[in-house]
């Protein structure tokens, strides 16, 4: 299954968006990880947020779902995506 990733802008200093990408890929390890590209379809892209903002741009292709993660809700947003992904 191939993951888009997406940064925010990191306007937030408190917030390690590439721990919570090791984190998320420490979940899901069998994953193929991949920077959003504009022209390509994905599995999942997964915005990472620094804050409620969500200024990660939307412009992505994705057959199964978006999920954004932000400080707030990493711990859900890995729930709901293994959920997904069991199915």
């Amino acid at each position: 299954m191939r993951l888009g990733i997406k940064y925010c802008g990191g306007c937030n200093n408190q917030y390690d968006r590439l721990a919570f990408l090791e984190k998320i890929k420490k979940t899901f390890p069998h994953m193929m990880y991949e920077y959003v590209d504009e022209s390509e379809i994905y599995d999942v892209v997964v915005f990472l947020q620094g804050c409620h903002r969500k200024c990660a741009s939307r412009n992505y292709r994705a057959n199964r779902g978006f999920f954004d993660v932000e400080p707030s809700n990493l711990d859900t947003a890995i729930e709901e995506l293994r959920e997904l992904f069991d199915e």
